[in-house]
């Protein structure tokens, strides 16, 4: 059920993007800083993170709302 909720938010962030390129980049560059944040919390804690993308995502639909 969380991913068909991921994919209705990204699916509105799209619907709403008036330059699909730009905002794909944007997401792209904020999962990497994700990722690089990630590389710095221990194995045992990143069960409990979401995936960089995920939260990359979350962040612009919070941003464009």
């Amino acid at each position: 059920m969380e991913s068909f909720k991921n994919l209705k938010k990204t699916e509105e962030l799209v619907n709403k993007s008036k330059n699909r390129y730009k905002m794909t980049v944007e997401i792209a560059d904020l999962a990497k800083k994700h990722a690089y944040e990630f590389e710095k919390i221990s194995e045992s804690d990143l069960t409990d993170i979401e995936k960089p993308i995920l939260l990359s995502l979350n962040q612009m639909v919070n941003k464009s709302s």
